[in-house]
């Protein structure tokens, strides 16, 4: 069993950057989700960052690696401040992990 999430501990205010290009196909508060933002890479993959206390990124914006899209919180159904991250692939979600190596700050 594996997680389909990660979850880094943020401060709230503590800027979340998009992790490829992409453009962004949602921008909202989604329910348990709090304020989410997805963004659509140019390879079929996904990235979405949840529980942000404010929304920068905007829907239809092009995004590149590294630009803000948010700022850290605990918005939705989220007891302490931090960034849940999921990446899917074709609307599937699969395990952050296989992407990124987190610990090493690695693709």
């Amino acid at each position: 069993m594996f997680n389909l999430y990660f979850h880094k501990d943020l401060a709230k205010g503590d800027s979340v950057h998009s992790a490829f290009d992409g453009v962004v196909r949602v921008s909202r508060y989604f329910s348990g989700y709090g304020n989410i933002v997805v963004v659509r890479h140019y390879n079929g993959l996904e990235t979405c960052y949840a529980h942000l206390s404010k929304l920068i990124a905007k829907v239809n914006q092009m995004v590149k690696t590294g630009e803000v899209l948010g700022l850290g919180g605990r918005t939705g159904r989220a007891t302490c401040d931090h960034l849940h991250f999921e990446v899917r692939y074709l609307e599937e979600p699969i395990n952050p992990r296989l992407v990124f190596d987190f610990e090493n700050q690695k693709l």
